[in-house]
């Protein structure tokens, strides 16, 4: 039984077969990034998704070029709209429309797609139509090769915009910052490596030269679409967690959950050279390296259970560092160890309602920057604090202080 249907990312798929209109089990196709996609062909399929048993389409992820071969209408997205997390929505409201950076340019333009090399996959929701967002967070895809973090993301969103509303109104600091936080939210760069390469090329003839490429295209487009923010933040799980840090260059702060760094002894690694591993290893510690101790002054969060591969592979980072260097420097670079022992690190943190305070502290202290005009990660300042509600993060709000009785939904 076929619930979901990934087919992202394909530049040679030219058409979907009209069948999927009759799975009355599917719940979602994602066919983003599709260039080839005939525009008359996706439109008969968005319009015959609701026609199934029960009359409820299936979501279909399209992106604003699809849209437009397609000849959908689109406009700005409300309150309203269940399938439209950023800031555009379609008249069918089974379509989820996003935006490709780059789509439908040359493979020679300056504003290529990030990942055409890699075959990745890249969607790019806005708050908002109209402007972009203080911040943007960059999550990075794992292993499966599918877009990982938009449970979550979506959870903070309602979360920040409860939060907005409940303390509207309200005096103090923490009150402003959460009415703020509602107001400007935060943009989303979601980011999969479908080749399962960890964000680093196939390793052409056993050399480094493809997988510099690779990580050059990588690194730019994602670059490209980081520069007009004034603040990122990384997240990613596993092979996400290698990417979050092997691109934390490019962000303030990356939050890595148990990343693989060593790929020659990681219990979980691609099939490829003791060379190509290597190599990855260099640039993943050297681009951590850039990151908290070049001008940015980047904050690295490298997060880990007690299973003993997790652990040796987190460790890995400070230790090519250098230990004593970080200290001596102030360097942002940290393991954080949670006493969960396997490596679905990141899932155990958000059954156990862990994860999304830890999200959105970050994203706090990142706005909170971005409001005082800060040039770089680490210990840059954060969103006012409030005594005990410290430790919950930086929108720890006691709402009770504004409106008593109002309750935040889970």
């Amino acid at each position: 039984m076929m619930t979901t249907l990934w087919c992202y990312g394909n530049p040679d798929l030219r058409s979907l077969p009209m069948s999927l209109a009759k799975n009355v089990s599917l719940r979602s196709v994602w066919c983003e990034g599709c260039d080839a996609l005939e525009g008359d062909e996706v439109r008969a399929l968005v319009e015959a998704l609701p026609t199934r048993k029960g009359g409820v389409g299936a979501t279909i992820g399209l992106d604003l070029a699809q849209c437009t071969r397609a000849g959908l209408k689109i406009r700005p997205a409300t309150a309203l709209d269940a399938n439209a997390p950023g800031g555009l929505a379609c008249d069918h409201p089974h379509v989820a429309v996003s935006e490709i950076p780059g789509a439908d340019t040359s493979p020679d333009s300056p504003d290529t797609p990030p990942g055409r090399y890699s075959r990745g996959y890249f969607k790019h929701v806005r708050w908002t139509e109209d402007a972009h967002a203080p911040v943007l967070i960059v999550a990075f895809g794992s292993a499966p090769g599918v877009p990982n973090w938009g449970g979550l993301l979506r959870k903070l969103r309602k979360d920040l915009l409860a939060r907005g509303a409940a303390c509207a109104g309200g005096a103090g600091a923490d009150a402003a910052a959460a009415v703020e936080a509602a107001a400007v939210g935060f943009d989303v760069l979601y980011v999969a490596d479908v080749t399962r390469s960890w964000y680093h090329g196939e390793g052409v003839g056993g050399g480094n030269e493809g997988n510099d490429e690779a990580e050059r295209t990588w690194r730019e487009g994602i670059g490209r679409v980081a520069g007009r923010y004034e603040r990122v933040l990384n997240l990613g799980d596993s092979m996400g967690a290698s990417a979050a840090l092997l691109f934390a260059d490019v962000a303030d702060h990356a939050m890595a959950f148990c990343p693989q760094v060593d790929l020659v002894s990681a219990s979980i690694r691609p099939g490829r050279s003791a060379r190509w591993m290597r190599h990855f290893r260099e640039r993943l510690v050297s681009a951590v390296d850039r990151a908290v101790s070049g001008s940015r002054r980047s904050r690295v969060e490298i997060h880990s259970g007690t299973w003993e591969h997790d652990l040796a592979q987190a460790d890995f980072v400070p230790d090519a560092v250098g230990r004593d260097r970080i200290d001596a420097e102030g360097l942002a670079l940290n393991v954080v160890l949670h006493p969960v022992d396997n490596h679905r690190l990141a899932l155990a943190l958000e059954e156990g309602d862990e994860l999304l305070p830890m999200v959105r502290k970050a994203y706090h202290e990142q706005l909170a920057a971005a409001r005082a005009g800060g040039g770089g990660g680490g210990d840059a300042t954060r969103a006012p604090l409030s005594g005990a509600n410290e430790a919950k993060g930086a929108d720890a709000i006691s709402l009770k202080s504004f409106k008593p009785g109002v309750r935040l939904p889970n």
